[in-house]
């Protein structure tokens, strides 16, 4: 029986199987971002208890604020360049 949609052995397309050196080192990046996406959660649960979803939502608060501060200041500006602009029109060149 044929693969679906495909009637030969040669109607099938190429697969390349190779992975480089910046393949290799993002799938170790990403194994260790998401390893650590799951494996803090545990370790606060376990040091501070019930208290650990509060900790998360003042976690999350602060983070906002910070996003509110990057808005307001990228508002003062009309070129790209994001935090490394801000900092040269504070402290200069």
């Amino acid at each position: 029986m044929a693969a679906a949609g495909f009637n030969t052995k040669q109607d099938r397309p190429h697969l390349v199987r190779a992975v480089g050196l910046t393949s290799l080192t993002a799938l170790a990046v990403n194994g260790m971002v998401g390893s650590g996406i799951f494996v803090l959660p545990a370790q606060v649960a376990a040091i501070i208890g019930p208290a650990s979803l509060l900790a998360y939502g003042i976690a999350g608060l602060a983070a906002a604020l910070m996003v509110l501060r990057f808005a307001e200041v990228a508002a003062l500006f009309d070129g790209s360049g994001g935090p490394y602009l801000y900092a040269r029109a504070a402290f200069g060149d």
